[in-house]
């Protein structure tokens, strides 16, 4: 019997290992933080709502949280991740600066552009990274 391990025999191997590797990566809470933000603005809150914890999922069905998101009155133009921080190993704070349009009740004053800074919490289990309401955290 041969025992030789040759290069056709090593790469079936080598790839199910590469592959296996990948599927275990978790991508880091600013990452998320983007894909999430790029979601809601493109109005597809349902689909962001598998981004929230999975204890506040529990509290606010995916239609719930979809419905409310999109009755309120501001529109998301863009968001950019401007950085992160995590004081604990498991518990980051990441910085999103998040543009906006709002129609203004003022007569004669129309839209309203601008942004605001917001700090978001993120927490790790072992599925990966969930953003933390504030509502949540209270």
């Amino acid at each position: 019997m041969n025992k030789s391990f040759s290069a056709s025999r090593a790469l079936p191997v080598l790839l199910l290992a590469t592959l296996a590797a990948g599927c275990s990566r978790q991508a880091p809470p600013e990452e998320r933080a983007a894909e999430r933000w790029d979601l809601l603005v493109a109005g597809k809150a349902d689909q962001a709502w598998d981004y929230l914890t999975p204890g506040y999922r529990q509290t606010r069905p995916r239609e719930l949280y979809a419905a409310e998101i999109a009755v309120r009155p501001v529109r998301w133009t863009s968001a950019e991740v401007m950085g992160v921080e995590c004081p604990e190993q498991d518990r980051c704070m990441v910085k999103v600066k998040i543009d906006y349009s709002l129609r203004s009740q003022a007569r004669g004053v129309g839209m309203i552009e601008s942004y605001v800074v917001s700090d978001e919490t993120w927490i790790r289990s072992d599925r990966g990274w969930f953003h933390l309401p504030p509502e949540a955290a209270k």
